[in-house]
């Protein structure tokens, strides 16, 4: 199947411009998955449990890569296995991403070729750098350390671009129709603060770790602290990292060499500039949330000044008062007959006939009607709530 589906438009001629010069009538096309190894559509049912499994893979990936680098960790056999389990997945997501069709400014589009040069031309080097097996090679060549640090965790951080495989991800859900917007801002900020505050803790403790190695004392002491558990290090290094972000800085752990310095100003300069993003993403997130009962709550105060100063009877006021809160839980005071317009004559059919479903069901005289009947006779019902 080739060229684009296209999706409709504003205008009611139903007809939809493809991508690079080809067109398409614009009609609701269902396009069938094919296999494990055809072409899939980026809202079908195999994305929708493929992509949250990629990203789970993804935050593991970001907190497991530069925790094993930092704290020089060393993986049992079956860990490693399950390490290079989870690479083949991201390489057989590559794949996926190959055989992915993608939307282009209300275009489906389908054509082999075209999907295959956007990711070949996109994220494709990305994606490669991420997944290829540098731990592997480093191993086989002989090379044990690099720069006096094990070759193979390190040469695995490239592994932490994978996170623009995240961001693509989170991007495709922003768009369709399976995330709400606030929630994915909301999923978005808890990952931005647990990640950075993870490798800045990482970052913070190897340091120390490469420093005391040389003999040289910092925060946590002689290099006797690197025996203790893996818990207690990570938890004060967590603990300073989330002080210094949150620009707290009890003091109880502060930096006494010059790096240890240098890593404390970038890491304060960093936490300025996210407690601004956060700020700025929670403002933006609670203004959206109240900006309809805001309006809601203002009608209200403009239609009991109209009544009291029209002297309306008591009991007819509680019956326009009541009308109002029955739209506002009905629609979370949602212009849903504004919304209808803006969409052409054939999608607002098509969603008023599935509005309308239940009701032409207790209907016997709608039985058995056609499907282009009944989107007729339902584009030229109005709603009517009671009052």
């Amino acid at each position: 199947m080739g060229g684009a589906i296209a999706s409709d438009g504003q205008n009611d001629t139903g007809l939809g411009s493809g991508h690079s010069g080809t067109a398409s009538a614009a009609m609701t096309v269902s396009v069938p998955e094919s296999g494990w190894f055809g072409m899939r559509h980026p809202d079908g049912a195999f994305h929708a449990v493929w992509e949250p499994f990629i990203v789970l893979l993804t935050i593991v990936t970001l907190i497991e890569t530069p925790m094993h680098l930092a704290f020089d960790l060393h993986l049992e056999a079956s860990l490693m296995l399950v390490t290079y389990a989870v690479t083949g997945v991201f390489l057989f997501d590559m794949t996926v991403s190959l055989r992915t069709w993608y939307w282009e400014g209300g275009v489906l589009v389908t054509e082999r070729r075209q999907v295959a040069m956007r990711y070949l031309r996109g994220p494709f080097v990305i994606d490669l750098i991420a997944n290829f097996p540098f731990d592997l090679t480093v191993m086989a060549l002989g090379i044990d350390t690099i720069w006096g640090v094990p070759a193979a965790p390190l040469v695995n951080l490239t592994q932490m671009l994978r996170i623009v495989r995240l961001i693509g991800i989170l991007r495709q859900w922003n768009r369709g129709l399976r995330v709400p917007t606030a929630l994915l801002h909301g999923v978005h900020l808890v990952l931005t603060v647990i990640v950075v505050s993870h490798w800045i803790a990482c970052a913070w403790y190897f340091n120390w770790l490469l420093e005391a190695r040389d003999g040289v004392v910092g925060w946590a002491g002689p290099i006797a602290f690197a025996s203790e558990p893996l818990v207690t290090r990570y938890l004060r290094s967590l603990y300073w990292a989330t002080t210094t972000l949150t620009t707290v800085g009890y003091g109880d752990i502060t930096p006494t060499t010059n790096r240890e310095i240098v890593i404390t100003i970038i890491v304060q300069l960093v936490g300025v500039a996210m407690y601004a993003y956060l700020i700025g993403t929670m403002t933006t997130m609670v203004g959206r949330l109240g900006v309809r009962s805001a309006q809601y709550h203002e009608r209200l105060d403009m239609l009991r000044a109209m009544m009291t100063r029209r002297r309306v009877p008591l009991p007819l006021q509680q019956e326009v008062i009541g009308h109002q809160e029955y739209i506002w839980h009905r629609t979370g005071g949602q212009d849903e007959a504004a919304l209808l317009d803006s969409l052409p004559r054939r999608l607002r059919a098509d969603i008023g006939v599935h509005f309308a479903t239940e009701m032409l069901d207790r209907l016997p005289m709608f039985h058995g009607l056609s499907p282009a009947f009944l989107a007729t006779l339902v584009s030229a019902l109005r709603p009517e709530l009671p009052g």
